[in-house]
């Protein structure tokens, strides 16, 4: 039989119906690193922006710049160099959002701590308590890795700030007991940090009464002196140690009046 054009037509269009089912189809791991790469992309650009703003001449969009990278969370780490240069900003707003660009960026920017503190102490022109607040709120969302860095800081004329970040971090407790006979922390200072916190660092502090160190064991006595009724949970144990002899009696009973003055 004769073919017609027709016949032709319907044999080519199945020709590359065939050919197309055959046509291994688009990779989803290609789609999805596509996609990747341009948010990728949007990131560098809107970071490499924000930083050029944080040295605007307009405090406003410096702000603005800050408020734009606390956004972006951890993805902003490659601003935190100029984040850290940007708390020498001289105004305070500014600088109060910066302190929550890096607290946003999270336990990357753990080195930044120290000029945070340096920075909040100086804060001059706006609500002490708001800056010190968001300042302490931010650090503690960068995590544990700052202990060391607000421990060191007590010892010198950062200490407010560094305590009251520390009155609100229960993993520190160790580490500032362990570090209570460092010439450069006064009693007051120490003190100062246990008074602020709750409860649950006396749970911490419990166990260490019982430390093989004696320095370790007469600097939780004193902490948990210094927290007053919130160590209430710790008293069956400070008599206990106390009458086994494992504790200083008279250390033992100034703590306890502090803990249960009406006594």
């Amino acid at each position: 039989m004769k073919k017609t054009v027709r016949d032709y037509c319907c044999a080519f269009c199945l020709g590359v119906a065939v050919a197309a089912c055959g046509r291994p189809a688009a990779q989803p791991a290609d789609s999805a690193q596509s996609v990747d790469t341009t948010v990728a992309r949007a990131e560098d650009r809107t970071i490499s922006l924000a930083v050029a703003d944080l040295s605007a001449s307009e405090a406003e969009r410096r702000s603005l710049a800050a408020e734009r990278l606390a956004d972006m969370g951890a993805a902003a780490v490659p601003a935190l160099p100029a984040l850290t240069a940007a708390l020498d900003d001289p105004d305070d707003q500014v600088c109060v959002a910066v302190v929550r660009a890096i607290g946003a960026i999270g336990p990357s920017a753990v080195a930044s701590v120290p000029k945070v503190l340096r920075r909040i102490t100086q804060s001059v022109n706006v609500d002490r308590a708001v800056c010190w607040g968001v300042a302490e709120d931010e650090i503690r969302r960068i995590g544990s890795g700052t202990i060391p860095f607000l421990v060191a800081a007590l010892g010198g004329p950062d200490r407010d700030a560094a305590a009251g970040v520390l009155a609100g971090m229960n993993a520190a407790v160790p580490v500032l007991v362990r570090e209570r006979h460092d010439s450069r922390i006064d009693a007051r200072t120490y003190a100062g940090v246990f008074g602020q916190m709750g409860p649950a660092a006396a749970i911490e502090l419990i166990p260490l009464l019982d430390d093989q160190d004696a320095g370790t064991r007469t600097a939780a006595v004193e902490a948990l002196g210094a927290m007053g009724p919130a160590a209430a949970a710790a008293v069956p144990t400070l008599q206990r140690l106390s009458a086994r002899g494992a504790l200083p009696s008279d250390l033992v009973k100034k703590a306890l009046e502090q803990i249960e003055p009406s006594r």
